[in-house]
């Protein structure tokens, strides 16, 4: 075995898609490795996580994974001699990482992720796993990253552009909020949840104005709209109906809009110092 495992460093260093026949030789041999010390553990360890992730349909090679320590603590605690020998080794890194989610460590997870995005930034699942990790770590920066970075990936995800958006409210960044829920229900060709939290951006940003002038009521009304159209995708969608009754108290009336120079068809840009960041225009109706 001693001599299989250079050959193998420098199979997989050599060819992206190196032979089968060596490959399973290679196989073969750490099989059959003499267990005895460490260093010949950690290569083979090394070996079956490389084939692990290359052939992750074969359950064989997490088995032999597996049967190499008595549990999920030494085996982590093996993976990480194997990082202190091989940093690089992108599939240890994934595994050291895969291992600290299921731990519910998430911040040291990052750690291991981080450096896969940096070196594969084109990797779905190494980003859907940073992602997680911050999320639950409760780091939204790194979070929002993630997720602009997922949509970049694969953009027909409605979840990424809904949580994106959320997390863009958060941050008082009420126009990029609206943009991604609105980006959401198109992908989705019309979600009632997306159509929902738009409308609560606007709500709460004409709530929070604290008047309730002419500009206000017209952000009202697109917050009313926005409930009727997701309640038209989702009857039944909590909370819905309850926004519909409370926001039409505050809806401007007809003579309004004729005050202010607004007849039906024309479009209306909100003005004021509470809505710089809306740039939909309100539709006379």
């Amino acid at each position: 075995f001693s001599v299989v495992y250079p050959i193998y460093q420098i199979v997989i260093e050599a060819s992206a898609q190196p032979d089968e026949a060596v490959l399973k030789r290679i196989s073969s041999k750490a099989s059959e490795a003499d267990l005895r010390d460490t260093a010949t553990i950690l290569s083979v360890l090394d070996i079956m996580t490389w084939l692990l992730e290359k052939y992750p349909e074969e359950p064989k090679w997490g088995e032999a994974i597996a049967s190499l320590t008595e549990g999920p603590d030494d085996l982590l605690k093996l993976r990480l001699k194997l990082h202190e020998l091989k940093p690089g080794s992108a599939s240890n890194n994934w595994a050291i990482a895969s291992i600290m989610i299921e731990k519910e460590s998430f911040k040291d997870a990052l750690i291991y992720l981080q450096r896969l995005v940096s070196e594969f930034p084109d990797i779905l699942k190494y980003w859907k796993a940073l992602t997680y990790a911050s999320e639950k770590s409760g780091n939204d920066e790194k979070s929002l990253e993630g997720y602009l970075r997922l949509i970049k990936l694969d953009p027909t995800v409605r979840e990424y552009y809904f949580n994106a958006a959320v997390l863009f409210e958060k941050k008082d960044n009420y126009g990029a909020a609206v943009k991604y829920f609105k980006l959401a229900s198109e992908v989705s060709k019309g979600w009632g949840k997306a159509l929902y939290y738009e409308g609560l951006v606007y709500e709460n940003s004409a709530r929070s104005c604290g008047t309730l002038d002419f500009y206000s009521k017209c952000v009202y009304q697109m917050a009313y709209e926005k409930y009727l159209n997701a309640s038209g995708y989702e009857p039944a969608l909590q909370g819905v109906q309850e926004r519909i009754n409370e926001v039409e108290k505050y809806l401007p009336d007809p003579e309004e809009f004729k005050t202010n120079g607004f007849n039906p068809g024309d479009q209306i840009k909100i003005k004021g110092s509470c809505y710089i960041w809306i740039d939909e225009l309100l539709k006379v109706q």
